[in-house]
């Protein structure tokens, strides 16, 4: 399903904050279809997990950090953020070089 869009005036709150976003639709590989092997063995993690790897992973290829850059992200389902990990990130075509040194908080169940 689609997901309601980010307040515009909270939107511009956090980027005077300094805070940076995705592209609404950034034009990015998509390892769920590409790499299903890599998105299936995150998730066996957790769906938080998978997302969280794959937001890290598609800011090195939007350009908003560079790759090897230790970031926490979070990530979870359609009913909101859940998990947050700790990873050194790389992009699509490095994915598989990207760290998780930590895993933040997750869900037991």
């Amino acid at each position: 399903g689609k997901y309601t869009p980010l307040d515009p005036q909270l939107a511009a709150d956090c980027r005077e904050l300094g805070v940076e976003f995705l592209p609404e639709e950034p034009i990015v590989p998509l390892l769920d279809s590409e790499r299903p092997d890599i998105v299936n063995a995150w998730r066996t993690v957790s769906q938080g997990y998978k997302v969280a790897l794959q937001v890290a992973s598609m800011c090195v290829d939007t350009g908003l950090l560079e790759a090897g850059t230790l970031v926490i992200s979070m990530g979870g389902s359609g009913r909101g953020a859940d998990t947050a990990v700790a990873v050194e990130t790389h992009g699509y075509e490095d994915v598989l070089k990207s760290n998780v040194t930590e895993i933040i908080a997750m869900p037991s169940k």
